[in-house]
């Protein structure tokens, strides 16, 4: 078992299962909270039997470590994606219109916003949380130290600290989104690009 949760068997069938479980949980938590949403609410939601979803799930703290792991391979892929550009500050600003996207997407946000208030009571989440946003902060990183060139080289403490400042940008705007939906993207990206510059230059 890994701590995304148990997976009964190999192959497209299985993944597509648990995938279907997922997608129910999301909209359980959505709708009635982590407390309110019950392993039998999703059970029905995924229209399957409760024990099925064991086969899958030992538990829902299982189920939210694995949106917490969907969540961190899609953001490590967007971090990747730009790994080796040859302008890579460049590469990396403009990649901060596809990241915006994503923060802006309401659904994600109340959905990571459950999970963080789960946090707070759970320590097991806690701790799922806190390891899980090392690995992306680590790579982000090694891509400001990578892409400082003629640059002064930084230490692993500025570097860590820009890594900080520049996810706090992200999450930031996540709240704000949720706050107003109708935030202006447009007005804001080359905002939030010239801020990402001087994290990155300076």
């Amino acid at each position: 078992m890994n701590k995304a949760g148990k997976v009964e068997g190999e192959g497209s069938k299985a993944q597509a299962r648990r995938e279907q479980v997922l997608a129910a949980a999301h909209a359980c938590f959505l709708q009635s909270g982590f407390h309110g949403a019950s392993m039998a609410v999703i059970a029905k939601a995924a229209n399957m039997s409760v024990g099925h979803i064991y086969h899958y799930f030992e538990n829902k703290e299982a189920i939210i470590a694995a949106i917490v792991e969907e969540n961190v391979q899609h953001v490590l892929s967007n971090i990747r994606s730009v790994r080796g550009a040859p302008r890579l500050y460049e590469a990396m600003i403009e990649k901060a219109g596809e990241r915006l996207d994503d923060v802006m997407d309401t659904g994600k946000t109340a959905l990571m916003v459950e999970v963080l208030a789960e946090a707070s009571r759970n320590p097991h989440v806690a701790e799922l949380i806190k390891l899980s946003d090392q690995t992306p902060l680590k790579l982000l990183g090694e891509l400001i130290a990578e892409g400082r060139q003629a640059r002064p080289a930084l230490s692993q403490e500025e570097l860590r600290a820009r890594a900080e400042v520049v996810a706090a940008l992200f999450e930031g705007l996540q709240i704000r989104a949720l706050r107003n939906p109708d935030l202006p993207r447009a007005a804001i990206l080359p905002l939030m690009q010239d801020c990402i510059r001087l994290v990155l230059e300076r």
